[in-house]
C-alpha cells in the first residue's frame, strides 16, 4: 500500500512539472512579441537639420550693404575688444595698400575696413565688393599677398585669410596670441554673405 501511494505521489509531481513547463513555453512567444512590439513602437529620434547656407550672390554690394554684412559678422562672431569702422575718407590712394593690400581701387566697387580701436592689437577685417566683371579671386589673392601683416607698432598679425563669395571678398588677419580663431569669421561670413567659392591662407 505504501508503495502504491509513493508511486501515485511521484506521478502527481511529474504531472505538475509537465503542466508548468508547458505553460512557460506557451507564454514565451507572447513575451517575445511584446519586446518586438516595444522596439517597433519606439519613435525615431529627431535629427537636427543642417542650416541652409546662402548661395554665393552675383550682386555687387554697396558700402551700406557691406557695413550691414560686417555688423552681422560681429553679431555671429563677437570679438573681445572694441572694433570700429575706418572712415572712408581715411582710405585714400596713399593708404589703400595699407588697409586692403591692393595697389589701388580700380577693381573695387566699395570697401569697409574694421580694426581694433587699440593700436597695439593686430587685427583687421576688410570686406569689399569688386566691380562687375572683375575677377574676385584674383583680387583676393592680391590682397593676401599685398597686405602688410606688421603694419602695427610692435605687433604682427600672423594669422591671415581671404575668402570669396560671388563678387564679395573678405580679408581677416589677427595676432594668434589674441586667441581668436579665423574659422569663426569665415562661418559668420557665410551666414552674412553666402557660400565660400574661393579661399586663400598665408602663414
Amino acid at each position: 500500500m505504501k508503495k502504491l501511494a509513493l508511486v501515485l505521489a511521484l506521478i502527481l509531481a511529474l504531472a505538475v512539472m509537465l503542466v508548468s513547463c508547458a505553460k512557460d513555453d506557451a507564454e514565451a512567444p507572447e513575451n517575445n512579441n511584446e519586446v518586438v512590439d516595444n522596439v517597433n513602437n519606439n519613435e525615431t529620434p529627431d535629427v537636427p537639420e543642417t542650416p541652409d547656407v546662402p548661395e554665393a550672390s552675383t550682386s555687387v554690394l554697396s558700402a551700406e550693404e557691406l557695413q550691414a554684412a560686417v555688423d552681422k559678422i560681429y553679431e555671429k562672431y563677437p570679438v573681445p575688444f572694441m572694433a570700429g569702422t575706418i572712415p572712408a575718407e581715411m582710405i585714400t590712394a596713399d593708404y589703400y595698400a595699407y588697409y586692403t593690400g591692393l595697389a589701388d581701387d580700380s577693381k573695387v566697387n566699395a570697401v569697409i575696413v574694421s580694426e581694433s580701436m587699440i593700436g597695439s592689437q593686430a587685427y583687421s577685417l576688410v570686406l569689399l565688393s569688386v566691380k562687375d566683371g572683375e575677377d574676385a579671386e584674383a583680387v583676393a589673392t592680391e590682397m593676401i599677398n599685398g597686405i602688410n601683416q606688421r603694419k602695427w607698432m610692435c605687433v604682427e598679425a600672423d594669422l591671415i585669410r581671404t575668402v570669396v563669395s560671388g563678387n564679395t571678398v573678405m580679408l581677416v588677419m589677427i595676432d594668434s596670441e589674441m586667441q581668436i580663431g579665423i574659422d569663426g569669421f569665415v562661418d559668420a561670413f557665410v551666414e552674412a554673405v553666402g557660400e565660400v567659392t574661393f579661399e586663400a591662407t598665408k602663414n
